[in-house]
C-alpha cells in the first residue's frame, strides 16, 4: 500500500542522508539485528509515545520518573534514556503489504535497544519470539478489540498495514517492560538477508553443530563463508535443526550478528552506501534519518554493554502443539530494573 512506501528523495539527498548516518549508525543497527535492519530512506509516518514523538530527537525522554518498590528496595526510573524496538519480519517480500494479504507477518526477531545518556552506554535486550504474553488484537481501523495470550511474535500480524503491526508490537513490548516508553521502531523483512549478506562479501561462521540437512557445507566444526541463501537458511531455520527451539536459533543469530558486524565495519563509506541501498525497500520505520544518525553518533562515543536475554521455561502448548516460552518473573524483573531503573539511595 502507498502508505508503507519510503519517502522519495533525490539521489543527492539520499546519499547525503546516508553519509550523515555513517559507519557508526550502520554498525549500531547491524549490532541490533545484523541482517534485519538497513539504513536509507526511512518512513515519514509518526507514532506518538508516552515519551514524545519518535520523529523528534529530544532529551531527556522521560520527564517525570516513576518509582517502584521491589523486595523492600525503592527504585527510580532512569530519565535520560532512549528505547527503540528492532524487528525482523518473517516475510521474504519487500516491505509493502499488498491489498488482500492476510496479516503483516510475524516478528521472528525482536530486540530492544537502550541508550543510557547519563552513563554513556548502550545495550540490547533480545526477546524470545515465543514468549507468551497478552498481545493486543487490533482491527483495520487501529482499534483494540481485545487481548490474546499468545506468542509475542504475533503482535506484528495484526492491523491494516505494516506500520500498524509495528505500532501494535511496540505497544505490547512497552507493556511487558512495565510500560517503559519506546521512542521508535524499525523492522526489516527477511527477504533482504541474502542481499545484505552478499553485499559484504559473505559472512564467515563456524558451524556449532551438524546442519547438513540445510546445506551440505554445514558440517560441524567447518568454517563456512555464508553466501546467498545460505545466510537465510542459517539464521532462519528452526524446526529442522538443533532441538527445534527458538532458543537455539537465537544463539545462531547472535553468532551471525557478531561476524557480520566485523565485516561491515571493514567497509569504506562508498561500500556502506552501496550496501544500505540494496535493502531500502525492505524497511519500515517511524523514525527519520536524522534520528538514526543521532543514535549512531552516540553509539560511537558510548560503551556497548553485554547483550541481555530473559530466562524462562520452554513448553509445548496444549492447544496447537507450538513452542511457548514463559519468562521467569524474577529474571524479567531484574532485567527491567537493570535497564530502566536505579536504586534509590538514602
Amino acid at each position: 500500500m502507498a502508505g508503507n512506501r519510503p519517502v522519495r528523495h533525490t539521489d543527492r539527498d539520499r546519499k547525503k542522508d546516508l553519509k550523515k548516518i555513517g559507519i557508526t549508525a550502520a554498525a549500531l543497527v547491524v549490532a541490533g539485528g545484523a541482517a534485519w535492519f538497513g539504513i536509507s530512506r526511512w518512513e515519514d509516518s509518526r507514532y506518538e509515545t508516552e515519551g514524545g514523538e519518535s520523529t523528534v530527537y529530544v532529551e531527556p525522554v522521560i520527564t517525570e520518573a516513576r518509582t517502584v518498590e521491589v523486595d523492600g528496595v525503592t527504585y527510580v526510573q532512569k530519565q535520560n534514556i532512549e528505547t527503540y524496538l528492532l524487528m525482523g519480519i518473517d516475510d521474504l517480500g519487500i516491505a509493502e503489504k499488498e491489498e488482500g494479504d492476510d496479516g503483516n507477518g510475524q516478528s521472528d526477531v525482536m530486540m530492544v535497544l537502550v541508550l543510557d545518556n547519563s552513563e554513556d552506554t548502550w545495550r540490547l535486550l533480545q526477546l524470545n519470539r515465543d514468549t507468551m504474553y497478552n498481545v493486543p488484537v487490533i482491527n483495520d481501523w487501529g482499534d483494540i478489540t481485545g487481548v490474546q495470550f499468545e506468542q509475542i511474535c504475533l503482535a506484528h500480524a495484526y492491523g491494516k498495514d505494516l506500520n500498524a503491526g509495528c505500532r501494535n508490537a511496540t505497544q505490547m513490548v512497552s507493556g511487558m517492560l512495565w510500560n517503559q516508553p519506546i521512542n521508535g521502531y524499525v523492522s526489516m523483512n527477511m527477504g533482504a538477508v541474502s542481499s545484505l549478506n552478499d553485499a559484504v562479501g559473505g559472512v564467515p561462521v563456524v558451524m556449532p553443530e551438524d546442519y547438513t540437512s540445510l546445506d551440505p557445507a554445514f558440517v560441524k566444526g567447518a568454517e563456512v563463508n555464508l553466501m546467498g541463501e545460505q545466510a537465510l537458511k542459517y539464521i532462519r531455520a528452526r524446526k529442522s535443526v538443533d532441538d527445534g527451539t527458538n532458543l537455539a536459533r537465537m544463539a545462531r543469530q547472535r553468532q551471525y550478528m557478531s561476524s557480520f558486524l566485523k565485516k561491515f565495519m571493514s567497509l569504506n563509506e562508498k561500500q556502506i552506501l552501496d550496501v544500505t541501498e540494496t535493502i531500502e525497500d525492505y524497511i519500515v520505520s517511524d523514525m527519520k534519518t536524522g534520528v538514526i544518525a543521532g543514535i549512531g553518533n552516540k553509539a560511537r562515543q558510548y560503551t556497548q554493554l553485554d547483550l541481555m536475554t530473559i530466562d524462562g521455561e520452554l513448553k509445548i502448548g496444549e492447544l496447537h502443539g507450538w513452542y511457548e516460552y514463559y519468562p521467569d518473573e524474577k529474571s524479567l524483573e531484574q532485567t527491567i530494573l537493570e535497564l530502566f531503573y536505579t536504586r534509590q539511595e538514602g
